[in-house]
């Protein structure tokens, strides 16, 4: 039997990608292992996963929310960037060996550039054109590092694939810019054109088979000039327009955007029913099942247990953390799915949630075993 590492070896490579069910990270690029805090933020403020991207991927999870931002190195790192911006505005001509100087900075911060985009997680995200990032939260793992541990994976597991859905960044323009020189530099180097997908197609209704060994990256409307030939897939929401993009991918879903389980699930079936009553097989139904809003401890929250019941054995459900409730969460889920024509549709997609792990993942990967491609 396939473990959590490869479980995507046991699904048919004729189905598609909108008929199998995933786990997917929220904000998986902020975890204990690589957070740096920013604005006198606490760690548990911040952090939502347990390891970093490759090994998320290690313990099932397949879809991450990526959200990325200019960090700052030093302070010469600054003014060398600001040396540059002083040259743009004045008349360069004016001082002397001064191209060598403006070559040598522009270089420089544009070196700078590359090696500061680095996942975030903020309370107060903003448009980053200051270099100082988001607002009540923290930093976490490289960009260019979490790519290339992405493409490891893939590499070391050659049956399974991963998405990466950028959203939320502080410099979306400057993001698509560097990503594609990245790929100009590593495609043939690293074998990036091997291991990115390049298809210009609907993502959704791709066969699994034209997946598998691939790494799948998505890129929200503000993110400029995306090329679906080096890998940069538009992403969109289905409720934006009430339809799929023909190319890229395509989510519907509602995000609660509560502490509370039990309103995170009641939107979550909602948005379910809705998907199930009139969507088809041309976009992914994407389950938001995560808590948020002043939480003292991401992680503390997720694991509550339920309020005690003399009644019902484990306590009242959803009084509790999303880890506690999982397990029933994804049977009401079955049981509404089992309530519909199967053929239809599929009943979620992605199952995001904080603090992925092998428990969390064997869960979700288990409904797969109770549908037919």
């Amino acid at each position: 039997m396939p473990t959590e590492t490869d479980w995507m070896r046991g699904i048919n490579d004729d189905a598609r990608l909108s008929s199998i069910i995933m786990p997917g990270s929220h904000d998986a690029g902020v975890a204990k292992t690589n957070v740096d805090l920013n604005w006198g933020v606490k760690e548990k403020w911040a952090v939502c996963q347990h390891g970093a991207i490759y090994d998320q991927a290690l313990w099932g999870s397949r879809f991450f929310d990526c959200r990325v931002f200019y960090q700052a190195q030093s302070l010469d790192a600054d003014r060398a960037y600001a040396f540059q911006k002083f040259l743009q505005k004045n008349n360069a001509n004016a001082f002397e060996g001064v191209d060598k100087v403006e070559k040598q900075a522009e270089y420089l911060a544009l070196e700078i550039k590359k090696k500061s985009l680095k996942f975030g997680h903020f309370s107060g995200e903003r448009q980053d054109t200051t270099g100082k990032g988001g607002i009540g939260g923290a930093y976490g793992g490289g960009l260019k590092a979490s790519i290339f541990e992405a493409i490891r994976f893939l590499r070391e597991h050659p049956t399974e694939f991963l998405i990466l859905r950028f959203s939320h960044s502080g410099w979306p323009e400057k993001l698509s810019q560097v990503m594609k020189y990245w790929y100009g530099k590593y495609a043939a180097s690293e074998g990036w054109q091997d291991r990115i997908y390049r298809s210009p197609t609907n993502i959704a209704s791709e066969f699994v088979r034209n997946l598998r060994g691939k790494l799948v990256m998505i890129f929200d409307g503000k993110h400029t000039s995306l090329d679906p030939a080096i890998g940069l897939h538009r992403f969109s929401k289905f409720e934006d327009t009430n339809a799929a993009a023909d190319m890229g991918l395509t989510t519907c879903g509602t995000y609660a955007g509560s502490s509370k389980v039990n309103v995170v699930v009641e939107e979550a079936k909602k948005a379910a029913e809705r998907h199930f009553n009139g969507h088809g097989f041309d976009h992914l139904h994407f389950v938001y099942y995560q808590q948020t809003m002043t939480l003292k401890s991401i992680e503390s929250a997720t694991h509550k247990l339920n309020e005690k019941s003399s009644k019902i054995a484990g306590g009242k459900p959803y009084t509790g953390g999303a880890r506690t409730n999982l397990p029933g969460f994804l049977g009401e889920l079955t049981t509404m799915a089992n309530q519909y024509n199967l053929g239809v549709s599929r009943f979620a997609n992605v199952i995001s949630h904080d603090f992925v792990d092998v428990t969390t993942s064997r869960q979700i990967i288990g409904l797969n075993s109770g549908f037919q491609w």
